[in-house]
């Protein structure tokens, strides 16, 4: 028994000296971190919090700079941007590859880069470029742009609406694009009624082809139109968009001449 037990210690002896040697080698020692591996990426720079006002007051201080903006979107006809992000007596232009019609009319939150150029003349000096774009507070349900342009025989407007309903109910109506001459909101049952009169005429169904304008058949006051409609709404759970233009008279189909009668039928009640 006493030589098993020498011989066990031989061994752990030995091992230990072998294993001092190694550890006490110059130039192989590493240092051991005492935090285990991380699989985690580095975390980026959040973007800032901060409202429309803080950049109108001070856009140089944001110019270049990540921002989350909380706001209404809206859409101003006149604009050449015509995007805005308002909140609190501020207005922003908002600009994004994205179309925003659905989200005019609701309160949202952006994630954008504040561009900020003061030697702009026929533009918004300070916007808001989108990364992101989210509903804080209802969804895209409802927006409606009509416009209806006539002109004589001689090419000199004549009738001109433009019309955009939004999610909120707000109406604005303009002189194609030229003069504001209305804003108001429109009820909740008034919203409904032009919502089913356009799924009757199964716009969605409706392909936007060419149609050639037809050329005046009378001589004197004649005049000819040409129709533009951005619909967008929520038909159970999807959000559907089109968007079509037609002159008149023209050949068209019998769907699009329904189509025509309901847009006649809104600007007739909404756009005088």
């Amino acid at each position: 028994m006493r030589s098993i037990v020498v011989i066990t210690a031989a061994v752990v002896i030995a091992a230990a000296v072998a294993g001092g040697v190694v550890l006490s080698s110059p130039g192989t020692i590493q240092p051991v971190s005492s935090q285990p591996p991380s699989s985690q990426p580095p975390q980026q720079a959040q973007p800032e919090k901060i409202t429309p006002n803080d950049i109108k007051n001070a856009p140089s201080n944001w110019a270049g700079k990540s921002v989350n903006v909380e706001g209404m979107a809206g859409k101003d006809g006149l604009l050449s941007s015509p995007y805005l992000l308002e909140d609190k007596g501020a207005s922003l232009s908002i600009t994004s590859k994205e179309d925003l019609d659905k989200y005019v009319g609701l309160k949202v939150q952006i994630a954008g880069i504040v561009r900020y150029n003061p030697n702009v003349f026929d533009a918004s000096r300070t916007s808001i470029e989108i990364q992101s774009i989210k509903p804080l507070a209802g969804e895209p349900t409802f927006f409606v742009e009509i416009i209806k342009n006539g002109q004589d025989d001689k090419g000199r407007p004549t009738t001109q609406r433009d019309l955009i309903f939004d999610n909120s109910g707000k109406l604005v109506i303009y002189e194609t694009k030229v003069k504001l001459i209305a804003q108001t909101v429109v009820t909740q049952q008034r919203m409904e009624d032009i919502r089913k009169m356009l799924l009757d005429s199964d716009i969605f169904s409706i392909q936007q082809n060419d149609y050639p304008a037809l050329p005046a058949m009378e001589a004197m006051n004649y005049e000819s139109f040409t129709y533009t409609i951005k619909v967008v709404l929520r038909v159970g759970n999807e959000v559907k968009e089109t968007k079509l233009t037609w002159p008149e008279p023209a050949n068209i189909p019998p769907e699009l001449q329904k189509l025509q009668t309901t847009v006649n039928n809104i600007l007739k009640v909404d756009g005088q």
